[in-house]
């Protein structure tokens, strides 16, 4: 009797043991997250970088399903949308058998925003014309397609706008390609994406790789000042302060190198002359919100560019 009783036991125990090795095995394999109320890069900084930065940690190449509650989001920005929608796309290429499921949000016109964005889940995608462009080297066709598109949705801007967005857009893929990793097996590509909104069209411009204040970092850039002396930015300034130094033109070199980093200072002109409105930067930890500059305590994956301009004639 004791030994049929022990036996019993030892079984109970093995099963038991197993049963907890599957309920592991089952959590590493599905992933549920629920997405945060306010969605929005563009001011919800650390909540929206802490909830993907989460979310690069726990998917692995075990992973096969990721599923994305959000049906809670009461409020999101394209910013948000297109950095999330990218960062979904790495975690692909990196599990090619990772499954994507989810529940839309509870609201309507956010639910809408998503499909037409591309983030369709279990129906079918709602085409727009405004997709997310992407590539690794300079696109000169891009600014005319993207004119192109405007205007086939009857939506016209200036041709200072026009004349900002082409500068605007050929500096950043060019600095894409002049900054990328050195490691090639790292991302290295720019994707743009716009949204005309009521009187105003939200451009997202993303440059995935090291990052403006991590390349002057890395490259012990430093800061004449008067001509005369140098002091390191490195191990003088935080990355906000190195930031805005770039954007305002601030003469920044490299061991007997110069680079007067005209693309950055052509950008914050133009934001200054208003031939583009509301220009808010975050590259890795630093933020350039004008008088709100931030250092942040997440991590964008490289460079994020956001700015509006104003529509001038639009029939839809």
């Amino acid at each position: 009797m004791s030994k049929h009783k022990d036996k019993e036991l030892l079984k109970k125990r093995k099963k038991k043991k197993e049963d907890k090795k599957k309920r592991r095995k089952n959590l590493s394999e599905e992933i549920k997250v629920s997405l945060p109320h306010k969605f929005s890069l563009l001011e919800n900084y650390e909540i929206v970088l802490s909830f993907i930065n989460s979310l690069l940690k726990r998917v692995s190449h075990k992973t096969k399903v990721l599923t994305l509650n959000m049906m809670d989001i009461k409020s999101m920005d394209v910013a948000a949308l297109i950095y999330t929608k990218i960062i979904l796309r790495l975690l692909k290429k990196g599990n090619k058998n990772l499954e994507l499921r989810g529940y839309y949000p509870s609201n309507h016109k956010i639910k809408d925003f998503l499909i037409r964005s591309g983030i369709s889940i279990g129906e079918e995608e709602k085409l727009s014309i405004f997709k997310i462009r992407d590539g690794k080297k300079v696109n000169t066709n891009l600014i005319p397609e993207v004119i192109k598109d405007l205007e086939n949705e009857n939506i016209k801007i200036s041709l200072a706008s026009q004349k900002a967005l082409y500068s605007i857009l050929l500096e950043l893929m060019d600095n894409t390609e002049q900054h990328a990793y050195p490691d090639s097996t790292k991302e290295n590509n720019w994707y743009f994406y716009l949204q005309p909104q009521e009187e105003k069209i939200k451009f997202v411009f993303l440059d995935s790789g090291e990052g403006i204040t991590e390349t002057i970092r890395k490259q012990n850039f430093s800061l004449s000042i008067n001509n005369l002396e140098k002091v390191s930015l490195a191990n003088t300034f935080d990355d906000s302060t190195i930031l805005r130094m770039a954007l305002a033109g601030y003469r920044v070199s490299a061991t007997r190198k110069s680079n007067r980093n005209k693309g950055l200072p052509n950008i914050f002109n133009r934001s200054q002359l208003e031939e583009i409105k509301n220009l808010k930067i975050i590259s890795r930890k630093a933020v350039f919100n004008f008088n709100n500059d931030l250092d942040l305590i997440e991590e964008l994956k490289g460079t994020l560019f956001y700015w509006e301009v104003d529509i001038i004639w639009c029939m839809i």
